[in-house]
């Protein structure tokens, strides 16, 4: 997916919204309808998929690109720093992102705050060599 100038990270995130209600809405559609109740979570998420696929296209959205974007919005369209994640980061470094931990994804904000030219993949790159947090061993008195 490539993102434009023009289109800000807020206006994927608006786009990725109505794509995501439009993949929930179209679940609970098939879920309402008699062969809902007898597919399996899969079968009715690939129809969905299937959907969405041409619902995106009546927008001049690709199904791929459709996919990419509710998947993104599922994880951060209600995560708490998502305004400063819009504001510090471009689509294709949210897409990075998606699948990393809240405590990553923290992190990815403060390494970003400390240097504005880091790109996606070099924080993603600096979060895989992060050394693992210390356990405590808590021993039973």
């Amino acid at each position: 997916m490539t993102q434009h100038m023009q289109d800000t990270t807020a206006a994927y995130m608006e786009r990725a919204r109505v794509l995501t209600s439009m993949k929930r809405r179209a679940v609970e559609e098939i879920i309402k309808s008699r062969g809902g109740t007898q597919m399996t979570h899969v079968a009715v998420q690939r129809k969905a998929a299937t959907i969405l696929g041409k619902l995106a296209a009546s927008i001049n959205v690709r199904a791929g690109d459709a996919r990419q974007l509710v998947k993104m919005y599922e994880r951060f369209g209600e995560f708490e720093m998502r305004a400063e994640l819009e504001s510090l980061f471009g689509i294709a470094d949210l897409q990075l992102l998606a699948t990393e931990t809240d405590e990553a994804v923290k992190a990815a904000i403060q390494m970003k705050r400390a240097d504005m030219n880091l790109t996606g993949a070099a924080i993603t790159t600096r979060l895989r060599n992060q050394p693992p947090r210390s356990r405590e061993i808590r021993k039973n008195k």
